[in-house]
């Protein structure tokens, strides 16, 4: 388990699982550069297959704990075989660690992914779907929301009835359990969401995507949330998601904004970027940035 330090606020890495993605299947183009630098990708590799981490970023700062994103989930019907019906127990894996779902005061969802929302919600024995965080705010931007809700209707109005099955179950089972018990908070693509923790927009892998910008003491982090999911995207930010984004061309764009205040950041955590998953972003001499891993606090479960 990883840890960080940014200023007084702690961020604590809890893994649900990890997998390996040949480059093709996520970011097309990625392989050959991955080749040239192998050094620099070296945790991040494994047979010329990205090393892809589905984690919880928790955040404890002053009298706030936040979840960002909430990884794949249990019982979730997904096209994805490693994420469907998966029987991970992760609720109780938090427990264990000493993060007591009912501690929670915040959950932000950097964007509405089936691997960023599933632990919203959990099957409960009569078979309804409840907030796995139940006094928790759980915000998401107005504008994420509307994409998907309104995508959704369009798919279906259109008879693109599998793309509108998968976005029902996604939102059956992880967003509108969440709108019916009043916890669901839609918010500006740079809200503060508590003091020292706010949105960055970041749009084109979906249009509402945001990062995430904690400070605390002079120190800063950014969460790259999907805007990164490798970093490999650090050093060639025209590599793109096209399979996933909704908008590669405008991911890209996000991505090379971002580099620059990326790189005057204390930390930077890649929401699917493997251990180690913080670092810092420097210009490198051959005037592109790269990530460059930076050691943490590997700590115990608190039991």
């Amino acid at each position: 388990m990883e840890r960080w330090h940014v200023g007084k606020a702690t961020i604590t890495k809890l893994v649900e699982f990890s997998s390996l993605v040949p480059p093709k299947y996520l970011l097309p183009g990625a392989g050959v550069h991955l080749k040239e630098s192998p050094e620099d990708f070296k945790h991040y590799v494994k047979n010329g297959k990205l090393i892809l981490s589905i984690h919880m970023l928790i955040v404890d700062i002053e009298e706030h704990r936040l979840a960002i994103d909430t990884c794949v989930g249990d019982c979730k019907k997904r096209n994805v075989p490693l994420w469907n019906n998966r029987n991970s127990e992760f609720d109780k894996k938090l427990i264990q660690h000493g993060f007591d779902p009912i501690s929670f005061t915040h959950v932000i969802t950097t964007h509405i992914h089936d691997d960023h929302v599933g632990w919203n919600c959990k099957l409960s024995p009569t078979g309804e779907w409840l907030p796995t965080f139940p006094n928790a705010k759980y915000i998401v931007t107005d504008k994420e929301y509307l994409y998907w809700t309104e995508q959704y209707t369009s798919n279906g109005a259109h008879g693109n009835y599998k793309a509108a099955m998968e976005d029902m179950e996604l939102l059956n089972d992880s967003i509108y359990p969440l709108v019916k018990k009043g916890l669901l908070k839609r918010v500006s693509m740079s809200e503060q969401v508590v003091p020292g923790v706010a949105l960055l927009p970041s749009p084109g892998h979906t249009p509402g995507h945001v990062c995430v910008h904690i400070q605390n003491n002079e120190q800063t982090c950014i969460i790259t949330g999907d805007a990164f999911h490798h970093p490999v995207q650090i050093q060639h930010p025209n590599i793109s998601a096209t399979p996933v984004d909704t908008c590669s061309q405008q991911a890209s764009q996000t991505r090379r904004q971002l580099l620059t205040q990326m790189s005057q950041s204390s930390l930077v955590i890649g929401t699917h970027f493997a251990e180690p998953s913080g670092g810092v972003v420097r210009m490198g001499t051959n005037g592109r940035y790269k990530f460059i891993p930076k050691p943490v606090n590997k700590c115990n479960p608190r039991l």
